[in-house]
């Protein structure tokens, strides 16, 4: 399970019998609805918001409407209408998805899987690239209704990282005292991060920040 909104409807992605990666969308009753997606797959549905517009990951299994085969693609599926995200040389995904429709993902740059983070914004089609210097490998995970946003990243000396980002411009360290690693993956309209860190052992643990202050640890 990836994503949650206010009604309980639970996104996600599961692997069918035939091995074949299906992307969902849980309603609190248990009605599954598997998300279609026309000339290809949903491999996941990784957000919903709360005006039940949906965003992920696809995959054209052929070469068909200017997508190249196997290689993934991000989505929004607003209540039935299907936007493609451009695909690129190496593949796209969205990752979360606002009450006010801008979504947030990750385009892979090359073949040594380097991230170009954005902003989409569904009603207007247009992308803003979001960039910290020194971080390779980013991956925005996560924005929330007031245009914070969460990421993690590889610095340069191989250490990931993970950070807050204010919608403006700022951002700050999520660290965690001893950590060898952080990896912020939601973030909600009160100021608390969750996600997970490793310890100079190797040990991963969860974390949760909360006013974007030192992370407790549990």
């Amino acid at each position: 399970m990836d994503g949650i909104n206010d009604a309980g409807i639970v996104s996600g992605g599961f692997t069918s019998a035939s091995g074949e990666p299906t992307g969902y969308t849980l309603s609190p009753a248990g009605n599954l609805s598997v998300v279609p997606f026309i000339g290809g797959q949903v491999l996941a549905v990784d957000g919903i918001n709360n005006q039940g517009v949906s965003v992920g990951v696809a995959l054209a299994p052929t070469a068909v409407a200017g997508l190249n085969a196997d290689v993934s693609t991000g989505f929004v599926d607003d209540n039935g209408t299907v936007t493609r995200l451009p695909q690129g040389n190496f593949g796209s995904g969205l990752d979360s998805v606002s009450d006010f429709g801008v979504a947030v993902g990750n385009a892979t740059s090359d073949n040594l899987g380097d991230q170009n983070p954005s902003q989409y914004n569904i009603a207007t089609g247009i992308e803003t690239p979001i960039s910290i210097a020194g971080l390779r490998r980013v991956h925005l995970s996560d924005i929330n209704n007031l245009g914070r946003m969460v990421r993690h990243g590889i610095l340069t000396n191989g250490q990931e990282e993970s950070f807050f980002l204010d919608g403006k411009g700022g951002s700050l360290l999520v660290a965690v005292p001893g950590a060898v690693q952080t990896e912020a993956s939601g973030l909600n309209d009160i100021g608390q991060i969750v996600g997970d860190y490793a310890d100079a052992e190797g040990l991963n643990d969860s974390l949760q920040a909360v006013g974007y202050s030192r992370p407790q640890v549990d």
